[in-house]
């Protein structure tokens, strides 16, 4: 009779609780790293290569950039890369354009928000008018290679700089670092 007693108080009784495991730790420090990198990783991989922005070592400048990008593109005018496309292939061609819109990268200009012109000779600096930029690409002067040939606002899509044009839209005399056309996210 002792026994039979003793096993209805033990089905009775609450569980007893586990201390989480090595592999329990290991997801959920996997968990809370997909969680502060998911941002990065996808601005990385929607932004251009010469990106002057490193997210995987400034993961905040991922989450910084997913709150730019869904506040900017409720009014922008070139939203998407298809419709800056449309847009800089309107702007760069006819008898005036030298040079000729064939594809779009998005520029994420966080903190400075300004684009160092690549120019012969000294460069000059433009400054965009918000924190998102298209840099326009093309063969100029009937080249074969891929160079910048302009810069339009994300939300405007104003030309802000044109390689035809012999001065910038828009400049800003504060120096910055000269975006290079090569790729320079991995290099780190």
């Amino acid at each position: 009779m002792v026994s039979l007693t003793r096993a209805r108080r033990h089905s009775f009784a609450a569980p007893t609780r586990q201390r989480a495991g090595a592999g329990q730790w290991l997801l959920i420090a996997l968990l809370l790293s997909a969680l502060v990198f998911a941002p990065a990783m996808v601005a990385r991989s929607v932004t251009a290569p010469s990106e002057p922005v490193n997210f995987l070592q400034e993961p905040w400048a991922g989450w910084a950039f997913a709150g730019t990008v869904l506040r900017d593109s409720v009014r922008a005018e070139a939203a998407s890369p298809g419709e800056a496309l449309t847009l800089a292939q309107r702007r760069w061609t006819g008898e005036r354009a030298r040079s000729e819109a064939t594809r779009v990268e998005l520029l994420y200009l966080w903190q400075t928000r300004t684009f160092s012109v690549p120019r012969p000779g000294p460069n000059s600096v433009v400054r965009a008018d918000g924190a998102l930029a298209w840099l326009v690409m093309g063969p100029p002067d009937g080249e074969s290679a891929e160079h910048p040939i302009g810069l339009m606002g994300f939300r405007s899509g104003d030309v802000l700089w044109d390689a035809d044009a012999s001065e910038p839209a828009v400049t800003d005399t504060r120096p910055t670092a000269p975006i290079s056309p090569t790729p320079s996210k991995d290099a780190a």
